[in-house]
């Protein structure tokens, strides 16, 4: 039997940012070429368009350098901590963040098809109620080795 889990929100950013410091890891900026959100809204340096509005194939767009697909957009990805309201005292391994937050709420990344560009930063941070079931958001999964 494998072992699976969702990604810690350290994890989440970690492979969102890819190596980089920038707020994508293809740059400084979000198109809507390069991942599925509200495009109807602006983002600096790039026009509006008409939204999707929906969800897309995980293959729609290009996978970050590590291979891994829509790591900006399409869905919220639900992560394994509960909601601190700042990552000041985090873990510094990587690991589930479990002690002192609000358990009544869990940390989601990534932004989704739903919301404005700036949501799909890697650095932004959201929550919502675990049993809180919306089409904005889903999750990734780790296998552990």
């Amino acid at each position: 039997m494998k072992d699976y889990r969702l990604l810690t929100e350290a994890e989440w950013e970690f492979v969102a940012r890819a190596d980089t410091t920038s707020p994508f890891w293809f740059g400084e900026t979000v198109s809507p070429q390069q991942a599925n959100y509200n495009s109807d809204q602006s983002y600096p340096g790039i026009e509006r368009s008409v939204p999707f509005g929906c969800t897309l194939p995980v293959d729609r767009y290009a996978p970050n350098p590590w291979g891994l697909y829509q790591v900006h957009g399409n869905v919220w990805k639900w992560c394994e901590d509960p909601w601190h309201d700042d990552c000041a005292n985090a873990p510094g391994d990587g690991s589930a963040w479990l002690q002192g937050g609000d358990d009544q709420y869990r940390v989601l990344r990534g932004g989704s098809w739903h919301h404005a560009p700036w949501h799909l930063r890697s650095a932004n941070r959201f929550r919502n109620r675990p049993d809180q079931h919306l089409v904005t958001q889903g999750f990734r999964i780790a296998r552990n080795l």
